[in-house]
Parts: structure tokens; C-alpha cells; sequence
């Protein structure tokens, strides 16, 4: 079985010379979905009243893995190697119910040697990069912060 994507998936960048040859993968995730069983803390703290509650992550991943026997080996957090994957950026917010899934990924994948670029945005909500930049002048600079990142991400500097 293949791990399903995030809720919004990652989106696949490559920083490429003017060669195809050196192009690398490199993958960007905003509040990644990576632990399917659902069983880190912040899925109970921050499960109600923080933009994604815990009753619509447990219905989501019932519909992408519906035998629970199917959740931990689906789940990026939990394989047993994480070597040799590509150079990863991972952002997470403070008030999200995936934040430690993401955050406890993003150690995981740097344990492995993989390249990581991370950061937790403090004071904001699961959502911050879709549409909040509108409203919040936080979610506006953790915008820009990540579209930065992901420049660093492709060009290789992580």
C-alpha cells in the first residue's frame, strides 16, 4: 500500500539547472497528514475549535485507509527508513492538529540524513496558508516566509 498524500497534498518542486540530469526532487508540506493512526498529542489539544478538528481528520483518514490495520504502515511518520528521500521543507503552525505529526516528521526525516528545512509558525491555526494572508498580518509574513523557503528548497541551499 502506498501512503496517501496530505489532506492538501505536497507540492512537488525541483530546482533544475539547464541540465534535466541535475534536477532533484524536493518536496514542500504544509501541515503534513504523516501519522494516519492519529495518535499524537496535538490531535487531542488542538483537535476542536483551531480550524481542523479531530472528527474530520478521524472521517479523512477512514476514507483513505478504511481497515485500521492499514493506518501505520500508510503512514510516512511511522516507516522504518526514511533515507534517501528527497530534500524536505516542512511547515506546521502552533494551534494544529497535525503540528506534531509534522514537527515530529521533519526530526525523523533529519535523523535519516535527509536535508530538512522546518519551522513552526508560532500564534497560528492549521489553514494559515490558504486565504488567511488576506486577514492575518501573521499568516501574511508566515506566507511569505514559506514562499521564500520554498525558493531555498529549489535552489538547493537547505
Amino acid at each position: 500500500m502506498t501512503a496517501p498524500a496530505a489532506i492538501w497534498p505536497p507540492w512537488l518542486a525541483c530546482g533544475c539547472g539547464t541540465r534535466a540530469t541535475a534536477c532533484r526532487p524536493r518536496r514542500s508540506w504544509s501541515a503534513p497528514t504523516t501519522d494516519l493512526t492519529l495518535a499524537q498529542p496535538s490531535i487531542v489539544e488542538k483537535g476542536t475549535g483551531y480550524g481542523l478538528d479531530a472528527d474530520f481528520l478521524e472521517w479523512i483518514v477512514a476514507q483513505w485507509t478504511p481497515d485500521p490495520a492499514d493506518r501505520a504502515p500508510a503512514s510516512p511518520l511511522l516507516a522504518a527508513d526514511l533515507r534517501g528521500l528527497p530534500d524536505t521543507l516542512i511547515v506546521t503552525a502552533e494551534h494544529d492538529a497535525l503540528r506534531d505529526e509534522g514537527d515530529a516528521y521533519a526530526g525523523r526525516l533529519a535523523a535519516a540524513g535527509v536535508r530538512v528545512l522546518h519551522r513552526q509558525e508560532p500564534g497560528l491555526e492549521h489553514g494559515f496558508i490558504q486565504n488567511m494572508d488576506l486577514t492575518s498580518p501573521a499568516a501574511a509574513a508566515a506566507h511569505d516566509r514559506l514562499f521564500d523557503d520554498i525558493k531555498t528548497l529549489t535552489t538547493g541551499r537547505v
